[in-house]
This record gives C-alpha cells, structure tokens and sequence, in this order.
C-alpha cells in the first residue's frame, strides 16, 4: 500500500506543490530585486569610471618611466626567474649561444641575446677579413646588462676564437625598461669602445646621447681593417603607436650574399612572430571591431587611434622593407622579422578564440589555417623541450610566414582586398578612361591572392656542428608540415601504383596540390551593377587610408622632432601615396608580376591622374591645370571621385542642421549619383558542395551529371550567387 506521507506522494501534489512553488518562486524574485538594488551603485560607479578604465594605458606611459615603475617591473620578472634551473640554455630562457644567423657570408652575422623572462635582443657581429683585425658590433636593445655582457664573451669563445668583440654602440627600439635598463652597465663594461647609445628623439633612451629620427641612416662600427657599414645599412623607420618614440629598424645587405636575404626587421614590441605589441600611447579607442561594422561613410577615421595605429605600422614596415629607389621584386621570404619578444606561442593561441575578421578563418584559405595551426604545434614544441635540450626560439620568422600567421598582416590583407574591389568597381563604371582587361591568373572571385611557393636552390651555407649552428633564410623559411587534400593525394598514390605517372609528372602534381590548398573554398566578389554600402565605405577608405599613408606622430612637437607628418584635424585629409600603396599590396601578394597585377597598378596610375586633376581645378579653377600627378593625394579626393560623397563632412556627433549640409555644390551632378545604381550591403558567394573538397565527407561520392543552373539567393542581405556549374565526375 502507498504511503501517503511518501515523498513521492506530496512532490506531485498540486494542492501542496502550487502555493509553495509560488513562494519559491516570489522569494527568488524578492532576493534578485534586492541583488539589482544592491549592484547598481556598483553599476553606476563603473559606467562612471569607465573613461578612466578605458584609459589605463596612460599608467604605462606615464608611471611605468619611474624609477617605482622599473622597480616593480624587475621585482616580478626577478620572481618569475627564479624557478628557472641553469640548463643548456644557460639559465636563460632559450638556448641560442650556439646559433648565428648569416647575413654576409664570413663578415656579418646576428646572434640573439635572451634576457629576463621573454625579451630578445640581438648583436650584429663584423668579422675582419684577417685574424689580426678587430671583431666590430652593435647591440639592439640591452635591458639586462649583466646577462649581455655574459653571452657577447661565450659567443666570442664558441664562434670566433675566443676572440675579443668590440661593441661600438646601443640601438633601443624604445624607452621601455626592460630594453633599455642596461644601457648605461653595458657602457661601463665595455667603456674603452661603446661610445654611442641610441634612440628615438623623443623616447627619452637611458644614457642615450644619440638621437635617431625616421628615415636616417645609421652610422656602423668601422676601423682601419674592418668597416661594417661597406657590407651592411640599417635604417631607422618609427612606428609610433606602443611608444611615442617607437623605432624599428630595417637592415639590409649591400653586397651579394649567399644567405638568400634581402632585409632584416628589428621590430621591437611593434611586431612580434603572430601578433603586435600592446597600442600604450596611441589614441584611446575601444572596440574598434565592433565600432567599424557600425560606422557609415560619414564616419571620421581614427587612424592614429589603438590597432589602427598598429596596422599602419605593420603597413610601414612593409614598405620599407627595400629602397625606396626600386619596386620590390624580392619573395617574402628573403625578408626576415626579429621581434623584441618570444610570445609566440602565447599570442598564437589567442588567434583561436578571437572574434575579428582577422581571426574568422572561413575568409581565408585552407592554406591560412593549416598554417597557423602548424606554426603554433611547432612553437608549442620548441617552447616545451625537456631541460637537457633547453627551449629554442621560434623567431626570427620570415615574413611570407607572418603574412599568414600574423593577425596583423591578415587584417592588411582583409583591406587590401576590399580596397581592389573597390577599385575594379569604380574602373569599370565611372572612369574617365577603361584600363585594358587582362586574363585574370593571381585573382579569384573574392580577390584572394596566389601566393606561389617559387622553386629556389638552396642556398649555401656555412656547416653547422653540434657547437655552431649557421642559419640562413633558406632554414627560417623552410616549411615543417606541407598539407594537402587527401583525395588528390590517393589519386597520385594509385596513379603511381598502376604506373600511369612518371616522376616528373608526379612532382608537378605534388606541387600543383600545394598550391590547390592556397584557393579559397568559397568564393566571394562585389555585387556587380551596385554601389557599396555606407558601411562598406568606411572599411574602403579605411583600407586606403591605413594602407597608404604613412603614420603621423601623435603630436605636432613629435613631427618636428620625429621628422613625421603631423596629425591631422580631419582624416579626409590624409595624404595617400600610391607608391606606399603599390608596394604594401604587393608585399600583400594581391599584386603579381604578370597581366592583373600590371591592370590594377595602371587603374591606380588612371585614378590618381584623376585626382591630381580634380585637386588642381579645385586649386586653381582652371581646366589647363591637373596635368602634373603627384604621388601623394588626399583621402578627401579618392572619397569624393571613388565614392561620390563630399569631402570634410561633418561627423555624426554635429547637429542636424550642420551634418545634413552639402559642402560640395556640384554633389548631385556626380556620375555616381546620377547613375541610379542602388548601395549593396554584402558580397556574392559562390560556393559547390559536391566538388568542395571538405563537403565530400556529406555528400558522399556520388556519380551524377549535373546539369546548367542559373539563380540566385539572397540570405540576410549577403547574396548567394548559384555559377553555371558542368561537373561530371567519375570512378
């Protein structure tokens, strides 16, 4: 019999369970109305404070220079370092005493010198010719003068014959202590030959008493018998956006060498091996991602403002990374990055959990991906060798490597694509004149560049032993993984199998499946016979602008010093240089050496004339004037002839009355208003499931015929566009 006092019995009890479940559930109510009543001066004081909070930057740039601040520092990293046991790393935290990188065969060569916990500095060695003459270098950046001056004497006795080296002077990428505290200790050691210690203009450089500048050439060591500056010249580029000061610099050889390098890029904390350094003194912006999906063609450009700051930078680099003299025609990876840290593996797994465009890998190919994902398999293990072996470093890195491992880079590579989108439209509507089609090789529906792995012999090398390891660029470049997709390789394997292939035919096909990896699965391209949207807009001309023009100082009083272009009150008036431009989308990969790259290189010589033109009638109201182009125009000019809006308007923040006025009297009569073609939001994507290597597994393999399908659809204003398909596919 049921007992009725059971639990059983009075959990289902209506009578008993309604008026109680009330009181729960009144009770619950009561406690979180209290809850709210309680956090809401907590909630007040926050939104309150948030400016402040949002700001917090500024201790770093104004209370980390004290000497509080440097003591803080040190005492943590102090702490962190104790744990460290003394390995074949020599206590410090990568084993690099036995590596050198090979610049100039037997003459110049750069050795990285660890400190504290993850820094990196480097010293750049000149070896005379003769036994007899004097071993000249420089250091770049001395935070921990005892640990340098330690492994400046082990690598005399491991690589140069216990041979004495002379280090002549200091380069401090930035004032930051942990790259600059032991400036003044090293000078002491090496009193009788350090005589220069140097840094940016405005970086206030411990002990520095030689100010750099953007742009100058830096004087090198050189005596009677060995003079580094014949072999070797380093510029000094500013990036300011961590410091104000901020310098990177770029070496570059000047005598043909068998170390397959064409430039060195001693980045700092402006660029690290995956990421970027930390923004601290550039203008405050939050959120900047979520901001720009928000923004409309009205929208003043922040471009001095957190990670565009950044970016420009990166752009910078890019840029300078040969003469100015020449267009670039060097592989990306002939061109080395050496940053400032070893946060590799740290900033490699951010990438995974990151919501920017730079990080949503469906925009990128396989390539991209697998790429990351073997970088960071790599790091993870290098960062993680048993104590007997001791870490090595991941950087230096090639830079065809960070182009797509590097967020940074990607997020340059986002604009460059949607500023040649932006481009071909206007071409192919509102030009004066129409540049001549060309048979598109490099360029797929959405832009995406062909990034080709070109065959070179390897270059020579001095041997390595187990004491002296000699890196050149053909070992920081070479690939650990190669993927594929799976099915081309079975067919190669059954082709082999039943002797259908030779070796040479195989090998063409192993490469051609290299590159099958590089072409994006979806393909994306403007809607045609529309103009973009408000929104869109905003990103091109913020691609044009963080691609094009150089980063201004943070300050008037810096550009004079710095030698920089001033800040700007709007950013219509940004100056955009189309050598600048031309050379960041080529060291992108968007511009190759045949008949695209060359079409879109003259569509932007046939905007620029236009430009110059438009600029000169404005300045001189004469139609003979516009004859002369100038390489630099203003962000205004493109966003007037490009998009059709006025420029120096007023931002959203002003008034009605002020933001609905029109400061350009011949507005309506603009071609592209006149047009009628209506602003698009979204891209036609083209996509086929049943010939997509990575839907197959859903599909199944399948023996079908397809027949011609034309249409089209439209899915929360992104068009799917459906391309005339002929597949037929067989066992």
């Amino acid at each position: 019999m049921t007992n009725p006092f059971s639990f059983r019995e009075w959990r289902h009890n209506p009578c008993l369970m309604s008026p109680l479940t009330l009181t729960g559930f009144l009770l619950l109510c009561l406690l979180w109305l209290l809850t709210m009543a309680l956090k809401f001066p907590t909630f007040l004081l926050g939104w309150i404070l948030q400016p402040l909070t949002n700001r917090m930057g500024f201790i770093v740039e104004f209370l980390y220079p004290l000497s509080i601040g440097r003591w803080v520092h040190f005492y943590i990293m102090r702490l962190a370092m104790k744990a460290r046991r003394l390995d074949k790393s020599h206590g410090y935290h990568s084993r690099t005493m036995e590596q050198r990188l090979v610049v100039v065969e037997q003459r110049v060569f750069v050795h990285a010198l660890p400190q504290f916990m993850d820094n990196l500095g480097y010293l750049i060695v000149s070896v005379p010719p003769n036994a007899s003459g004097n071993i000249l270098a420089f250091v770049i950046d001395c935070g921990d003068a005892e640990a340098v001056t330690r492994q400046i004497y082990l690598i005399g006795e491991r690589h140069y014959r216990k041979r004495r080296i002379q280090v002549v002077s200091i380069l401090s990428t930035h004032k930051h202590h942990d790259h600059t505290a032991g400036n003044r200790a090293l000078q002491l050691q090496f009193k009788d030959t350090l005589k220069y210690i140097m840094g940016g203009a405005v970086e206030k450089v411990p002990g520095c008493n030689y100010t750099l500048v953007n742009g100058q050439i830096i004087p090198l060591p050189a005596d009677d018998s060995n003079d580094m500056n014949v072999f070797i010249e380093i510029e000094a580029v500013a990036t300011p956006g961590h410091t104000r000061g901020s310098l990177a610099y770029v070496l570059r050889p000047k005598v043909p060498s068998s170390s397959s390098m064409s430039a060195l890029l001693f980045t700092g904390d402006t660029v690290f091996s995956g990421g970027s350094g930390v923004p601290f003194e550039a203008d405050t912006d939050t959120n900047q991602e979520i901001k720009a999906n928000k923004m409309t063609a009205d929208s003043l450009l922040r471009t001095s403002a957190a990670g565009y700051a950044m970016e420009r930078c990166f752009a910078e680099l890019l840029h300078r990374c040969t003469s100015h003299l020449q267009m670039p025609r060097e592989t990306a990876d002939r061109v080395i990055v050496l940053p400032g840290h070893e946060y590799t593996t740290d900033l490699m797994s951010r990438q995974w959990s990151q919501p920017n465009d730079a990080c949503r890998w469906k925009l990128f190919s396989p390539a991209v991906f697998f790429e990351v994902a073997s970088h960071f398999y790599v790091g993870n293990h290098r960062r993680n060798l048993p104590s007997s072996n001791g870490n090595l470093l991941i950087a230096p890195s090639p830079l065809s490597r960070e182009l797509l491992i590097n967020p940074g880079f990607r997020s340059l590579l986002r604009r460059g694509m949607l500023v040649l989108n932006h481009l071909n439209q206007w071409h192919n509507q509102f030009a004066d004149r129409k540049v001549s089609e060309a048979v598109s090789g490099a360029f797929g529906v959405n832009g995406s560049p062909s990034q080709l792995r070109r065959r070179r012999s390897r270059a020579s090398n001095p041997q390595s032993t187990e004491k002296q390891w000699n890196i050149n660029g053909d070992d920081l470049s070479r690939a650990v993984f190669t993927t594929v997709y799976a099915a081309d390789l079975e067919a190669l394997m059954h082709d082999l199998e039943k002797n259908r292939v030779t070796g040479p035919v195989a090998a063409a096909r192993l490469e051609q499946m290299i590159l099958a990896l590089q072409q994006p699965n979806v393909g994306r391209r403007p809607i045609p016979s529309s103009l973009p949207s408000s929104n869109a807009v905003y990103k091109g001309l913020l691609g044009f602008a963080l691609l094009g023009s150089a980063p201004n100082a943070l300050c008037m009083s810096d550009s004079v010093v710095m030698k920089l272009p001033a800040p700007v009150k709007h950013s219509d008036a940004l100056l955009i240089s189309k050598s600048r431009l031309i050379a960041v989308l080529y060291w992108l990969g968007l511009l190759n050496e045949e008949n695209e790259g060359q079409r879109i290189i003259r569509i932007l010589e046939q905007l620029w004339w236009e430009c110059s033109k438009y600029e000169s009638l404005l300045k001189y109201d004469s139609e003979e004037a516009g004859t002369q182009v100038s390489d630099t125009i203003q962000l205004g000019t493109v966003k007037w002839l490009v998009y059709g809006l006025p420029t120096l308007r007023p931002a959203g923040l002003f008034c009605m009355p002020c933001k609905r006025q029109e400061p350009m009297q011949d507005f309506q009569n603009h071609p592209i208003v006149q047009c009628g073609l209506k602003r698009e939001q979204g891209e036609l994507v083209r996509h086929d499931m049943y010939s997509c290597p990575l839907c197959i597994g859903a599909t199944g393999q399948l023996v079908h015929n397809f027949e011609q399908i034309n249409g089209s659809m439209r899915i929360d204003s992104v068009s799917f566009e459906v391309a005339p398909l002929e597949v037929t596919r067989e066992d």
